[in-house]
């Protein structure tokens, strides 16, 4: 939520970092030092808020009348302390330094006083937005204000959720729990809201251990009429986290304890029909589809499960390449969807504009794949977003529109890695998209050899990715450092030649938290080292934060998570959250 220009993340260095320009702070203390006592407390409340105040704002939290702010900001602009933001009338630090110079020397004390009348202030005017909801959290737990704090937070946590946010709701959710004092019947509560956010969500490998933690409890309790529902939500998250041959295990053995007429049997083996089809055995899926067709057709109240069946027979043949059967089936699917009470779903349209698009009707897939972000159904979902942005990326690059293509295939891949350990589907698929980018985008700029790294360079970061996620740390440095080192000899030509994005300090960060995962400190250390140089001398402010939090982490500390946003949306912060968690 930091909107600050220069260095945001400044504040949430260490004390070592500012030692390091001692210059400039004997500088900025000289300035402070000369100030009068309301030019300090201004100082002191913009260094403690995450956005650029007015002076309005600024008069209400400290006291002081507006026109006289405006005077103090003047000249606190004039001696380079804080610039004014013309287009908005806001004010900012002129440097990130300066903001830590100011936080630094606020006693605890007062901070938190100051913390407590900028949470009242917001609490009376700011838009009732996620964001500024989850900024009044903030600053009532600065306070040491619990009570207020859980009481945003739970709030940020239900506006995400109504507007699809689940990614950002299922930290909100499993942060009321973590960090607050909560009784049991609000355990229960917050535990089914975090359920449906993770299942929704699609972060399928956190999922499985959100959920199996509130199953235990509802088992504890023995609230038997909620266990099938759980069991399927674990079903569901062992799919989206790629754990296909954990489903298969899972499901053999609760399927027959199951009633076969219910719903959650059906969508169990339904899940276990879109795996398979992933794994290749696309008969089994078919079979799955047609048993499900038969079950349900004369079931109306079940036409949402009919038509799924419809669904599986088609990803079936579209696996096996028989289009035509494939489109018949899409097609009667989304004509069932459309009797149904909920209506057709915004990822069968995703599903068969890929139907379209192997039938080579790219113009035609564009035309649903619009519809899917139109309706904005599911986008909270991270599987959804990565699935429509590689179908989106090969419209594009059919289009020959091979930055924008890039672009979406970058995000697609992050999204992907964000939610689930990588299939070799997915990156097949990014593999191939890759390859026609470099292929046709270059035009002939670009050797084949060169071509061919790039691809593997692109692709092994993401193989990383998926490695320290299924907890093979020592195969993930070998990968990781292997693309570093040719990334290294060649120059990062990448980012400038291909438009492909793929950041250094991306690769470093991965290869430090491999390192640390596998419990070498000493070359967790050294590649740390080499990403706060990186970030330093590249301006990547946002990995230097990355950085000091891993330096704390190498050196045996538990540093607090909250500096790293829960609404921040980055492959990053998704992986360092799951960190913390395993280091516990």
């Amino acid at each position: 939520m930091e909107q600050l220009i220069s260095a945001p993340e400044i504040l949430f260095r260490g004390v070592d970092y500012f030692k390091e320009t001692p210059e400039l702070t004997g500088i900025i203390e000289a300035k402070i030092k000369r100030l009068d006592e309301n030019s300090v407390l201004v100082l002191k409340i913009v260094s403690l808020l995450e956005e650029s105040p007015d002076s309005d704002f600024l008069s209400r939290v400290s006291g002081i009348d507006k026109f006289q702010i405006e005077d103090i900001v003047d000249n606190l602009s004039k001696i380079g302390l804080l610039r004014i933001k013309k287009d908005t009338k806001t004010y900012e630090f002129t440097h990130g330094i300066v903001k830590w110079a100011i936080h630094n020397r606020i006693p605890v004390p007062e901070r938190r006083e100051l913390h407590r009348r900028i949470a009242q202030e917001m609490v009376k005017k700011s838009p009732n937005t996620i964001n500024s909801v989850f900024s009044i959290a903030h600053h009532f737990i600065s306070a040491g204000d619990k009570e207020n704090a859980y009481q945003y937070t739970i709030k940020a946590g239900d506006m995400a959720e109504r507007v699809k946010g689940y990614f950002e709701a299922s930290n909100l959710y499993g942060a009321a729990i973590d960090l607050f004092d909560v009784n049991d019947e609000e355990r229960k509560i917050l535990g089914e809201r975090l359920v449906n956010a993770l299942t929704e969500s699609g972060m399928g490998e956190e999922a499985v251990q959100g959920i199996m933690k509130v199953l235990r409890d509802v088992r504890k309790r023995g609230e038997k009429e909620k266990i099938d529902g759980l069991l399927y939500n674990l079903a569901y998250s062992y799919y989206r986290a790629g754990k296909h041959d954990e489903l298969l295990r899972f499901s053999e053995k609760v399927l027959e304890e199951m009633d076969q007429s219910s719903g959650y049997y059906w969508t169990i083996r339904f899940l276990v029909a879109s795996a398979v089809n992933n794994d290749k055995d696309a008969d089994r899926t078919i079979e799955i589809g047609k048993a499900g067709l038969e079950f349900f057709k004369d079931k109306t109240e079940s036409l949402y499960n009919y038509a799924f069946s419809c669904h599986l027979i088609s990803i079936g043949y579209v696996a096996k390449q028989r289009i035509k059967e494939s489109l018949k089936y899409s097609k009667k699917a989304m004509e069932i969807y459309g009797k149904t009470e909920g209506g057709v779903p915004s990822w069968i349209w995703n599903d068969h504009a890929e139907v379209l698009m192997a039938s080579g009707n790219y113009k035609e897939a564009e035309k649903w794949l619009s519809k899917t972000l139109e309706a904005h159904e599911d986008m909270g979902n991270l599987w959804l977003l990565s699935s429509y942005m590689m179908n989106m990326a090969i419209v594009e690059r059919e289009r020959e529109e091979y930055v924008q293509s890039s672009m979406l295939l970058e995000k697609a891949i992050e999204y992907a890695g964000m939610c689930q350990v990588l299939t070799e589907l997915d990156i097949a698929r990014a593999s191939m998209v890759v390859n026609r980018l470099l292929q046709e985008g270059t035009s002939g700029y670009i050797s084949e050899d060169f071509r061919n790294e790039t691809i593997l360079n692109f692709i092994d970061v993401y193989r990383g990715v998926s490695l320290i996620q299924e907890e093979k740390f020592e195969q993930a440095v070998n990968i990781l450092v292997s693309v570093w080192n040719r990334e290294k000899k060649s120059g990062f030509p990448m980012i400038v030649t291909t438009g492909i994005v793929l950041p250094p300090m991306r690769i470093l960060f991965l290869i430090v938290m491999a390192y640390i995962l596998d419990g070498k400190v000493g070359e967790a250390e050294k590649w740390n080292s080499m990403l706060m140089e990186g970030a330093e001398q590249g301006g990547a402010h946002i990995y230097r934060k990355y950085a000091d939090f891993l330096a704390r982490v190498i050196k045996g500390e538990k540093p607090s998570l909250r500096p790293l946003n829960p609404l921040s949306f980055s492959l990053e912060k998704r992986l360092v959250w799951w960190m913390k968690k395993k280091l516990k």
